[in-house]
């Protein structure tokens, strides 16, 4: 099957929190800043800030305090998590604090400071004051015009205290199995009425407590037609899809034919296992580990007399280069 055009895409989400007529979003601005940082929002992309950015004429407080968005792995979230911190640091009127948190610390530097900061500074010239790389306060600071400024935080619960937050990214969720880092953040967004919270990742298993806790309160807004409070977004194929299908494929990966190829996918159904194909690029929910021994060969090899009482049992473990062993 030959690459589509960019026009032709055809992933839908199968939850989305759909626009609200009348009311007006920052979506034109938002246009302005990716093209300075040399970014083109992806169709996908332009309906989350869409939706994500609906603010009250009257107060200009957005409609929605949380903005969360399941998507496949390499669809292109970090570039939209990158737009609209800039957005919120020159665009905003007044001095925004914004923190970007990641599954540690040291994620959270390296997309910041090695990633994102190099395209500011190339990009934005004047508007970035400096980039402060020193371990523990990583930052990047504004020119004093907007006052703004980006920072990394930790992930423990004790963080963000002493802080004051207009704008939190909690990115890559799926690796919280606590709510750690959302205890972290709330609290020093909520003297902030016009705060935001957004909440990005992939699907993640039944370790990723955070997150399905998120994902559920989103498809329930959804669902109950609320147009204020959580705007939710889910690009992901239903649980029985074919894997292996290409429409299927189509079906849920809004980048594909964009950023990425149907080689690219093909050669990660090759090689990746089942499971974390399905999550990374299907976006959809796995158990937490897949067997390296067939669950058939497993039960031929189950002695349940090992558990009668009176007989003493051992048992043996060894690694299959026989390194090492256990008894």
């Amino acid at each position: 099957m030959a690459a589509r055009s960019k026009s032709s895409s055809v992933a839908s989400p199968r939850w989305a929190t759909p626009p609200t007529d009348g009311r007006p979003n920052r979506l034109d601005e938002f246009v302005r800043i990716s093209r300075r940082l040399g970014i083109e929002l992806m169709p996908w992309q332009r309906r989350i800030v869409e939706v994500g950015t609906e603010y009250d004429p009257g107060t200009g407080l957005p409609f929605f305090r949380d903005v969360i968005c399941t998507v496949p792995r390499q669809s292109g979230k970090s570039a939209l998590v990158l737009c609209w911190e800039v957005h919120r640091a020159l665009m905003w009127g007044k001095p925004q604090r914004i923190v970007y948190t990641a599954q540690t610390g040291w994620d959270a530097r390296r997309k910041l400071i090695d990633d994102h900061a190099p395209m500011l500074e190339r990009n934005l010239g004047p508007a970035v004051k400096r980039v402060l790389r020193g371990a523990g306060n990583e930052s990047v600071v504004f020119a004093e015009k907007f006052g703004s400024r980006i920072d990394v935080q930790a992930t423990s619960v004790d963080a963000g205290h002493g802080r004051t937050l207009d704008l939190a990214i909690i990115d890559e969720a799926f690796s919280d199995t606590d709510d750690r880092r959302e205890q972290a953040l709330l609290p020093a967004m909520a003297t902030r009425p016009d705060a935001q919270l957004l909440v990005f990742s992939t699907a993640g298993d039944q370790t990723s407590a955070y997150l399905r806790r998120k994902v559920d309160a989103g498809r329930a807004s959804v669902e109950s037609g609320k147009r204020e409070g959580i705007a939710y977004f889910e690009y992901s194929a239903p649980e029985d899809a074919d894997p292996d299908d290409r429409k299927v494929w189509w079906s849920c990966m809004p980048a594909l034919g964009e950023t990425i190829t149907e080689g690219v996918v093909a050669h990660a159904r090759d090689t990746m296992s089942d499971g974390e194909f399905r999550r990374a690029y299907l976006n959809q929910w796995v158990s937490h580990q897949e067997q390296l021994i067939p669950q058939s060969a497993w039960a031929d090899v189950q002695d349940s007399s090992a558990v009668v009482e009176g007989r003493r049992v051992f048992g043996v473990s060894a690694a299959m280069d026989r390194s090492a062993s256990a008894i």
